[in-house]
């Protein structure tokens, strides 16, 4: 419990960026067979029922200390394993699917090809270390190891082994499929780039007419570079104190968060959905959130990205 941060989920799609974004220069590309050397087929995961957790494995990371996973928090497309290693501290291990390289860009770091599988590894740092799994079909999976409390247990070696299994299961049984039906009102079933329409982002200062650009199952989309719209669906713990000043929009509870957090700025708005028990036995709950990175004082960026959140509300399901 103590490794959990509050909207953690925006923290790390704001922190990487779009997975075509992310990566630089590589020196190779998997071959463009669908079918490796075991014979179990691989194709490319259908992006809104792959399950990510299907390649997370907690046991091998047991020989650094405790390690669990949680198949009910974060973003729709990643998956984490909580870690308190021997050493101290604690370890967020993350498996998430990232969209389609382009064709014309390689992956980042020392790039090692896995039959139809590669692996980029860049270097880590002291607090985090990731690495890129490319499939056939050139969707990227990044596994990363992100340091909490001071753990000075080598991270770029946890991500490694995560890697490992990662691969290990994607060549011997395929990745694992979800059903998006078993719940009508979560937000899984939804797309981030429709909840919000042309109206409403005109409303914008400075943003102009801008295209969504959906992440990995459209389960988060983002409008412009500078301002900058995101939303995010996710799931996560339920809304406290540390998440900003509680309001209601459009008849629900909602918070708004100015300034920024954890070295992301802007004004985050938050309305909950659906609240659930997680498989641990974890009080868990479907979060909205829209972050706005604009110009202006805290108060008129929070005023903006509470206006965008008035015009979503009507379009989520109840929770």
């Amino acid at each position: 419990a103590a490794l959990v941060v509050t909207a953690g989920v925006v923290v790390g799609l704001q922190a990487r960026g779009d997975g075509a974004q992310a990566a630089g220069p590589g020196t190779a590309t998997p071959p463009s067979s669908t079918t490796p050397a075991s014979g179990a087929p691989v194709p490319g995961p259908d992006p809104r029922t792959a399950d990510p957790c299907s390649l997370l494995d907690p046991a091998p990371l047991r020989t650094y200390g405790d390690a669990d996973i949680d198949v009910d928090f974060g973003g729709f497309a990643a998956c984490q394993i909580t870690m308190f290693p021997t050493a101290g501290g604690g370890v967020i291990v993350t498996a998430e699917f990232f969209p389609a390289l382009p064709p014309t860009e390689g992956l980042p770091g020392t790039v090692e090809v896995r039959g139809d599988l590669a692996v980029g590894r860049t270097t880590g740092s002291a607090t985090y270390c990731e690495r890129t799994i490319l499939l056939a079909d050139r969707t990227q999976v990044v596994v990363s190891a992100d340091g909490r409390d001071g753990t000075t247990v080598d991270l770029c070696a946890i991500a490694d082994t995560a890697t490992e299994s990662a691969v290990t299961r994607v060549t011997t049984t395929g990745i694992g499929q979800r059903s998006l039906a078993a719940v009508p009102n979560s937000l899984v079933r939804l797309d981030a780039c429709a909840l919000l329409d042309a109206a409403a982002l005109a409303t914008v200062p400075g943003l102009g007419a801008v295209t969504g650009e959906p992440r990995y199952g459209n389960w988060a989309c983002g409008w412009g570079e500078s301002p900058r719209v995101q939303l995010f669906l996710s799931r996560q713990g339920a809304l406290d104190d540390r998440d900003g000043t509680p309001t209601t929009i459009g008849g629900r509870e909602a918070r708004v968060l100015p300034g920024g957090y954890a070295g992301v700025s802007g004004c985050l708005v938050q309305v909950p959905g659906r609240a659930f028990v997680a498989a641990d036995g974890q009080a868990r709950v479907e979060k909205t959130q829209i972050l706005y990175d604009g110009t202006g004082p805290n108060e008129e960026q929070c005023t903006v990205a509470t206006g965008l959140m008035e015009t979503v509300v009507p379009r989520l399901p109840a929770p």
